[in-house]
């Protein structure tokens, strides 16, 4: 058989030992309060991004087939987030409401976070900060630059406008150019003429068939007198 295990002897140490043991508890609480006092609290902002598929596809051939394959660009939009060029655009359009010590490249990269929502088409961004209102404004630029910095490098919304904005104005020259034809088709088309020559060809043909009626009656009459 096992030793039984006395428990009471150690119960006898705590209680001759009780004042060590809440000294130590009340020394130990005093220096985390102290180390939590001198450290600043630290705030964190998320924004979320949703990526949706392109409204828009260019066909410049029957024969050329683009394959769309959305996953793949999905798992690189948080990494696209933290790119070098996008991480610079946030940093010069926050500019000097940025810490001294967090203006370099790589202690600001720090701050940020992005990953991949439960859905493939949501990333979160998340940026940190000592200050609350300074994490907002990071998190808040840096989504509205990545939504334009992900259009330009994915979706070539520049040029879709651009496309569109030339076909309104072909559209607008091939309007312009059909009513002039028109017109001049109007000026000289003679369906006016005819359809009045036709309306008074129509009208004696009517008054002619009246008076042949009129004709035919008087002569029954005549004939019935006679």
């Amino acid at each position: 058989m096992e030793d039984e295990i006395d428990l009471r002897k150690y119960a006898d140490i705590l209680i001759r030992q009780w004042k060590w043991v809440i000294g130590l508890a009340v020394v130990s609480g005093l220096v985390a309060f102290i180390v939590s006092s001198l450290i600043a609290p630290t705030y964190e902002a998320t924004a979320l991004v949703v990526v949706t598929q392109p409204r828009y596809q260019l066909q410049f051939d029957p024969r050329i087939e683009t394959v769309a394959q959305p996953q793949q660009a999905y798992r690189a939009y948080p990494e696209l987030a933290l790119s070098d060029d996008l991480v610079l655009q946030v940093m010069g359009t926050l500019g000097g409401t940025l810490d001294a010590d967090k203006r370099d490249l790589a202690s600001f990269r720090e701050r940020l976070s992005a990953e991949a929502g439960s859905d493939p088409t949501l990333v979160r961004l998340a940026a940190t900060g000592t200050d609350p209102n300074q994490a907002q404004a990071i998190v808040n630029a840096w989504a509205a630059l990545y939504v334009t910095y992900a259009n330009e490098l994915y979706q070539q919304q520049s040029n879709i406008v651009t496309f569109f904005e030339a076909q309104v104005a072909e559209a607008s020259q091939e309007l312009e150019k059909a009513e002039q034809a028109l017109i001049d088709f109007q000026a000289r088309n003679p369906i006016n003429v005819v359809n009045a020559q036709l309306s008074s060809k129509l009208t004696a043909l009517t008054n002619y068939l009246a008076a042949d009626r009129t004709m035919s009656l008087i002569t029954q009459d005549a004939r019935s007198l006679q």
